[in-house]
């Protein structure tokens, strides 16, 4: 009896667990994969400085894993964090993806990182280093100007100087002039005023400001020399609406920097002929000029194997030779009348950077002869500091007709 009552007792706790497996089976809940995902915004626009929250929503919504991961493709202009927190870096734009753990499904937003207020330099390159000849480095020599647009009222102009010249360190030092506010000059008026700095007055609440740092060169030249040395301009605005910009000018002083003027082809050798037929008459022909120094005169000499072609330059006003830097009035008008195709006068003179487009002639020499043609621009750009240049850009046209 006692064999048979414990057969019983071992047949019920098989009989008992065989069935709790059972029901275990059927209550463990089951696996909802993961079939996309969305992001709340699929395009952003962002100024510098500011944040945006994104936010994804995965699908379905009692998905077991909803776990996400952020990314960006360019953080130089925009990063984002684990909660989708995005912050804008920079000008430019930059793809935020979201990531789901559970089957890598993604969904992305582009930002677009702007400046409301914008700092440029006046003919040259702001983010670009300024590299001057010590013996070129003059007041009346070298263009220095930056220039803040769509400010929506300054409420703050704040300079930084930094210099790696113990001395002219040590002058800014004295002069209290390393770092102040041309909004907020308080007991520093006086001496920003000495430096060739705008008054406060036209400062605060100015929507448009030009800042010549030019000043500041002889300055350093008169304490730093002789050796060589790189001094940094950082400039930061903000306005009443809270909208900031900054830039930084860096000028480097070198005794083996040679004044003087460079005149180059920007995708070609200029000191080869370039050969264009009819078929190729859109090949780009522009014209890199860079000084040491502001521009003072651009002169330009055509001369063609068209008679046609120098029978409508002077038709046009335009001769075959003028400057554009300093263009007769009738010349200026003329040019005028191209529809921004040749810079003149003040995109001209001053600056100290440009282009010179020529890509535009070659239709037009194409347009008045079925023949091959040869013409040469013959370029001479001398600086303020005197410094000439010179190079001739010869073109072999041939007409793919004429040619056949």
């Amino acid at each position: 009896m006692k064999k048979y009552f414990a057969f019983l007792a071992v047949a019920a706790l098989l009989f008992a667990t065989g069935c709790g497996k059972d029901n275990n089976d059927d209550n463990k809940p089951k696996e909802i994969k993961v079939t996309g995902v969305t992001v709340s915004e699929t395009t952003l626009s962002l100024e510098v400085g500011k944040t945006a929250t994104l936010t994804a929503t995965v699908a379905p919504e009692n998905a077991t894993n909803k776990k996400v991961t952020w990314s960006t493709d360019t953080p130089t202009v925009a990063t984002v964090s684990a909660a989708g927190v995005v912050t804008a870096v920079a000008e430019g734009t930059a793809k935020i993806t979201v990531t789901t753990e559970d089957g890598n499904k993604t969904a992305s937003t582009t930002v677009t990182v702007f400046e409301y207020v914008t700092i440029e330099g006046e003919g040259f390159d702001i983010s670009k280093d300024v590299n001057i000849a010590a013996s070129a480095a003059t007041e009346a020599q070298v263009g220095l100007t930056a220039s803040v647009y769509d400010a929506e009222g300054i409420q703050n102009f704040i300079v930084n100087i930094s210099t790696t010249s113990p001395a002219f360190g040590g002058l800014l030092g004295t002069m209290h002039l390393e770092q102040f506010d041309l909004a907020n000059q308080g007991a520093l008026a006086p001496v920003l005023g000495m430096a060739g700095l705008p008054a406060e007055a036209d400062v605060k609440g100015a929507k448009t400001l030009s800042l010549d740092l030019s000043g500041f060169v002889p300055m350093m030249l008169g304490v730093a020399l002789p050796g060589d040395f790189t001094t940094t301009f950082e400039i930061i605005v903000n306005d009443d609406s809270e909208h900031h910009a900054s830039a930084a000018l860096v000028i480097n002083v070198d005794d083996d920097v040679t004044p003087g003027v460079t005149i180059a082809g920007e995708s070609f050798d200029i000191d080869e002929e370039q050969t264009i037929t009819s078929a190729e008459q859109g090949t780009p022909l522009v014209i890199l000029i860079d000084a040491n120094t502001t521009i003072e005169n651009f002169l330009v000499e055509i001369t063609s194997s068209s008679a046609v072609f120098t029978q409508m330059l002077g038709l046009m006003n335009l001769d075959t030779e003028f400057d554009l830097a300093n263009p007769t009035p009738q010349q200026a008008g003329a040019l005028g009348e191209l529809d921004g195709m040749l810079p003149f006068g003040d995109d001209v003179k001053g600056k100290r950077e440009m282009e010179f487009d020529l890509t535009q002639f070659v239709p037009m020499m194409f347009a008045v002869e079925d023949a091959d043609i040869t013409a040469s621009f013959k370029i001479t750009v001398t600086d303020k500091g005197g410094a000439t240049a010179t190079k001739t850009l010869s073109l072999d046209l041939v007409n793919v007709a004429e040619a056949e």
